[in-house]
């Protein structure tokens, strides 16, 4: 996909979606819009108008956002724990003022505005619902049949002998009423004046949804192990796919959201979405990652994703968001910053926040293109590290960057790059770390450790030294290139989470579990500064270019403190599992991975004094 990328105005203190950014930070890459547990979600739905996203829960909870993103109100809506109080169907009104929810516990309605149930239409054992008749009467199955209630007074309006697991609005107040095995019309009295017998009974639990096409004349239903589409007005079957061998049985219902011209979009069974053609059967190529719930906006102009994270796309599957969820952040990679999206896809912005360009991982292609921006040559090819230990083959991907190798090596494992691309360093199953020259792909040197588990890992700038914490209280300091013991640094047992090498490669910064950051000397094997510890864990921790400063990243804030004297000298207020300097070492970026969610920061530190 190529094609020139609009220039956005980003004001001074905003982000490029206009949402305010903290003291001293120049940028943010992602969005912390629609920050959504997407573990949790089990259904989303837009407004008619596009100014509201309602999100239901496994656990109870309904959850408004405005159009924007921002969280407007947060319900407890189940009655019952688990999955007895989850929220199974959304639906808004046709003037986008009220949602309603259906659980296992009943319907109710709740006003947008105010955030809170109004009233209640049914209770009991509800999960599925549909609003009919122009949005004043919801449909629902009540036994062996169907009822319709009226939304402004709960009084019952008609019945019908018909079970369905869902209901949509069709012209002239009738009803459609969908079966996996079969689809009703229903008139404004209740009787049922046509069916149409589909195929989706092949499965004996086979989940189904629906929605009717733009024309009005015709319906997709979409079912766990297929595809139907009806013709309304000659009431008969035109067209049946099963659903190919890439989208699992039970899947394709619960992660599929039919449009209105006939195309489904639906998760495949690696967790990508793409466009399925109910009329041909033809299912396209991968666009994006999503392995929850799907939604999609009335007029097909949104496509909204949940998994790993909450993403937008047109109608085509281009992406809408200005920038990409950060899954993973690598740093600073000369003057730009490095991060995996949640794609799976390489970017790069500059130290700016301007977004430059996009590598496909699996393609190693480029997938967006703009000649006025700076070009970053990058390319896959087969990693040189490529070997086999007890049976096991091994192997990752690598990409030359302007002429750098950086790999990406399976995650089975600690693993770490030299900052020079000249050796990695894995650990091995019976827990040694082994390091291998890349350009050779020979083994250089096996390292001893004294368990299985490594938690902070560290390469030195000129490649020469390895250091490692083996979960059992001190920190291992290695040769890199006969793997002799040159110190072991110990801390009353605690365990470094993160590790970083002085440019020099003399000292390190190790920070703990604890939340304890510290400065080791390692020819005398002394922690010569304790810098003042942060209350949670240290997952990341970073020493600058200049050697004059160090940072640490915890959960919710980043500190800064000078190496010479130990002072404190800035706290950040975003923190992650990542922290990384810039090359002039006055820029700082901070992030969390796809566990927190959060965006990365772009700190600006040259006002500080070490």
């Amino acid at each position: 996909m190529t094609g020139a990328r609009k220039k956005r105005t980003v004001s001074k203190g905003r982000d490029a979606m206009g949402d305010p950014l903290p003291r001293s930070a120049l940028a943010r890459i992602g969005t912390a819009r629609f920050d959504i547990d997407v573990s949790s979600t089990s259904v989303l739905r837009w407004s008619p108008d596009g100014l509201w996203l309602a999100t239901g829960t496994v656990d109870g909870h309904l959850d408004l956002r405005t159009g924007d993103g921002h969280p407007h109100a947060r319900l407890r809506i189940g009655k019952r724990r688990a999955r007895g109080g989850a929220v199974r169907s959304l639906a808004f009104t046709p003037d986008s003022r009220s949602v309603l929810f259906g659980s296992n516990d009943r319907i109710a309605v709740v006003d947008l505005e105010s955030g809170v149930i109004t009233r209640e239409l049914a209770s009991g054992v509800f999960d599925q619902f549909g609003l009919v008749a122009g949005g004043t009467c919801v449909a629902m199955r009540r036994g062996m049949e169907t009822v319709a209630v009226d939304v402004a007074s709960g009084s019952m309006v008609w019945r019908a002998p018909v079970v369905a697991e869902a209901w949509m609005a069709l012209e002239g107040d009738r009803t459609l009423a969908v079966d996996p095995i079969a689809l009703a019309v229903i008139d404004a009295a209740g009787a049922v004046v046509r069916t149409i017998a589909t195929r989706g009974g092949a499965h004996p639990h086979p989940g189904t949804n629906a929605r009717v096409w733009r024309d009005g004349a015709h319906v997709t239903q979409v079912t766990s192990t297929g595809v139907a589409v009806a013709d309304l007005e000659r009431g008969e079957l035109v067209a049946w796919h099963a659903w190919p061998d890439a989208i699992p049985p039970l899947v394709g219902a619960e992660r599929a959201a039919p449009m209105g011209d006939g195309r489904v979009v639906v998760s495949d069974d690696r967790g990508r979405l793409r466009f399925f053609d109910a009329r041909t059967g033809v299912l396209g190529e991968p666009f994006a990652r999503g392995e929850g719930a799907l939604t999609i906006t009335d007029d097909d102009a949104r496509i909204t994703a949940a998994g790993p994270s909450v993403r937008h796309f047109d109608g085509e599957g281009a992406p809408l968001d200005p920038m990409p969820h950060v899954r993973r952040l690598l740093g600073f990679r000369g003057d730009a910053i490095a991060w995996i999206d949640a794609d799976d896809v390489l970017r790069w912005s500059a130290s700016d926040g301007r977004p430059l360009r996009a590598w496909s991982v699996e393609a190693a292609e480029p997938l967006d293109t703009d000649a006025a921006q700076r070009t970053v040559v990058a390319r896959e090819r087969e990693c040189p590290a490529t070997w086999r230990e007890r049976g096991h083959a091994y192997w990752g991907r690598c990409f030359e960057i302007d002429g750098t190798v950086r790999c990406e090596l399976p995650s089975a494992g600690a693993r770490m790059l030299a900052p020079d691309g000249s050796i990695v360093v894995t650990r091995a199953q019976d827990g040694t770390l082994v390091v291998r020259d890349l350009a050779l792909g020979a083994t250089r040197a096996t390292l001893a450790t004294r368990g299985k588990g490594v938690y902070g890992l560290a390469i030195s700038s000129d490649a020469r030294t390895v250091a490692a914490d083996d979960a059992r209280g001190a920190i291992t300091v290695w040769s890199a290139s006969d793997g002799r013991c040159l110190a072991t640094l110990a801390r009353d047992r605690a365990i470094a989470w993160s590790i970083a090498f002085s440019p020099d490669g003399s000292r390190l910064v190790a920070g703990y579990g604890s939340g304890a950051v510290c400065l080791w000397d390692i020819a005398s094997g002394y922690c010569v500064r304790e810098l003042a510890g942060q209350r949670h864990p240290t997952p990341g921790v970073a020493w600058s270019p200049d050697g004059t400063l160090v940072a640490a990243s915890a959960r919710s804030e980043t500190r800064v403190w000078s190496v010479q004297t130990g002072t404190e000298l800035a706290r950040l207020a975003g923190g992650g599992n990542a922290v990384s300097f810039g090359p002039s070492s006055r820029l700082l970026v901070s992030g969390a991975d796809y566990t927190t969610r959060a965006p990365a920061l772009i700190w600006d530190l040259s006002s500080l004094a070490p």
